[in-house]
């Protein structure tokens, strides 16, 4: 597995900081750079793919966020028919726009209840394709 300069720098700053072991690591770092520009990545997905836990995980997600890998995403599950929007949101203030699910029809009431019912993700926000 050959990891490009950006997950180079990447693998380093998981070093500095201790995050995880480095073959598991370099596993990881290899999965997020072998996907496609715009795929979405779930925490939950990673922790069962990887073995890790949820807080080395999100430790992990908030380094490739912070290093422009990764964009934070949403999406709201609604309360009546408990499917995923289909709409991506960019930030919360979008989701409290979100009037009608569009996978029943009903209205969908945003107030603090709600927020349980919103889902992050992430979104790869481009790729790195110099060096290897």
């Amino acid at each position: 597995m050959k990891l490009n300069k950006k997950y180079q720098k990447i693998l380093s700053l998981i070093h500095e900081e201790a995050l995880f072991s480095k073959n598991g690591c370099i596993k990881l770092l290899y999965h997020t750079q072998n996907l496609e520009k715009s795929s979405f990545v779930c925490t939950y997905h990673l922790v069962k793919t990887f073995s890790f836990s949820s807080s080395d995980i999100l430790c992990f997600i908030s380094l490739l966020s912070r290093e422009g890998v990764l964009n934070k995403k949403y999406k709201i599950k609604c309360r009546k028919c408990q499917k995923w929007s289909k709409e991506v949101f960019n930030s919360i203030v979008e989701v409290e726009g979100y009037e009608k699910c569009g996978n029943c029809g009903k209205a969908v009431i945003m107030d603090m209840e709600s927020l349980k019912y919103v889902g992050i993700l992430f979104q790869k926000t481009r790729n790195f394709n110099y060096g290897i």
